[in-house]
């Protein structure tokens, strides 16, 4: 009787980090159709990141309103905008990276950041990796309407203010992107010690 509890004990502890690699791995997945991960753990440099994702709609917009990232922020913090303090984050088929990011601008979206820069137009084509890149930005005057981690939203590409367009992709925020590696790879080490002590009860 003791050995078999053992053993049952055993078999649920492998069982349950199994379960661990699997959800980490899952984590991992999650991200694969989000276009730009975002790190706003320091809202003095927040970090818009390009997975390398493919965008899901061919879409054209306007310099004014080219990409906007919709709910961003948590609530209205007023109009305001801020250049890129590094940047290297362009669409494949742009010709310059973006280095404009502005807020507030036009009602009824208050909450979305738009993403820009000097040229009239910005494309995406379908199937077509959406994002190269990163962009790293100084955020800290609205630090408070920052995004919780786990939020995401659409990321949509218009011809104009009024808040309509072509929705091309996601944005996530996140932890810098090992962290979702770490997680599967602790997983896998825990899972690999479990199926180690059970298979020393049966030998």
């Amino acid at each position: 009787m003791h050995y078999v509890m053992k053993n049952h004990s055993s078999r649920s502890f492998t069982l349950k980090l199994a379960a661990g690699f699997f959800a980490g791995l899952g984590a991992i997945a999650a991200h694969a159709q989000v276009v730009l991960n975002i790190d706003v753990s320091n809202p003095a440099d927040v970090i818009f990141t390009a997975t390398g994702a493919s965008a899901a709609a061919d879409a054209t917009g306007t310099y004014n309103f080219q990409i906007q990232l919709k709910d961003f922020l948590t609530s209205n913090p007023g109009g305001g905008t801020v250049t890129a303090t590094t940047t290297s984050l362009t669409s494949v088929a742009g010709n310059q990276p973006l280095d404009s990011f502005l807020w507030g601008r036009f009602n009824p979206v208050e909450t979305t950041m738009i993403l820009r820069h000097g040229v009239q137009t910005e494309t995406f084509l379908s199937g077509t990796v959406a994002f190269t890149g990163r962009a790293d930005v100084d955020l800290s005057d609205i630090s408070s309407y920052l995004p919780s981690l786990g939020a995401t939203g659409n990321i949509v590409v218009s011809l104009g203010g009024s808040g309509s367009g072509t929705t091309i992709g996601t944005y996530y925020i996140t932890v810098p992107e090992p962290a979702d590696f770490g997680l599967a790879a602790a997983g896998a080490a825990l899972a690999f010690a479990g199926w180690r002590k059970r298979r020393e009860l049966f030998s």
